[in-house]
């Protein structure tokens, strides 16, 4: 986690406060950016205009009703550059999946997973904030793909693989390591 520097050691650094990115345009420059890199066999407007509409659409619409318990929920810049780069390394290594249920499984890990954790949110506000935004994101999908992406939403009985080289869950493997 995040740790303050204490003040005998902060004293000896310039401190430099910068806000919140808050604005779409700003944060669809990092995504660009961050995408310029990745491979070739993904779409990113298409990829990147989804998470700016699913950015957008949940820090406008469900974190900033004051009265409501969802205002410190609100999406970081770190949080969207972490799916953008789980989208990049896992759409780019197989193609046993495609790039909209990459989408999905990296909303989930990202955010809908640990929605409302450590927050105080009550169990049903945070079930009601995962739904809403799984229904929304799978609303942003093209339709002919959305019951697949939303199964992958649904999986909560998963079967580990072991091969010879490999451990994980389809279509999440890593290599073993030395014994």
């Amino acid at each position: 986690g995040k740790r303050e520097l204490s003040p005998a050691l902060r004293s000896r650094f310039t401190e430099i406060w910068v806000p919140s990115i808050v604005n779409l345009d700003d944060i669809k420059m990092v995504l660009t950016s961050n995408f310029m890199e990745g491979p070739c066999n993904i779409d990113y407007d298409k990829i990147k205009q989804v998470i700016l509409d699913y950015v957008d659409w949940f820090n406008t619409r469900v974190c900033t009703d004051s009265s409501g318990p969802y205002t410190s929920l609100s999406l970081s810049l770190r949080d969207i550059i972490t799916w953008a780069r789980f989208v990049m390394q896992v759409a780019g290594g197989t193609a046993e999946i495609s790039q909209w249920e990459v989408l999905c499984h990296g909303a989930s890990l990202m955010h809908l997973d640990g929605l409302g954790l450590g927050t105080g949110l009550s169990k049903e506000d945070a079930e009601s904030a995962k739904l809403r935004s799984i229904n929304y994101i799978i609303d942003l999908i093209p339709k002919h793909l959305r019951d697949k992406c939303y199964a992958s939403f649904k999986a909560k009985e998963l079967d580990t693989v072991l091969t010879g080289d490999c451990f994980g869950i389809h279509p999440f493997y890593i290599p073993y390591g030395p014994c």
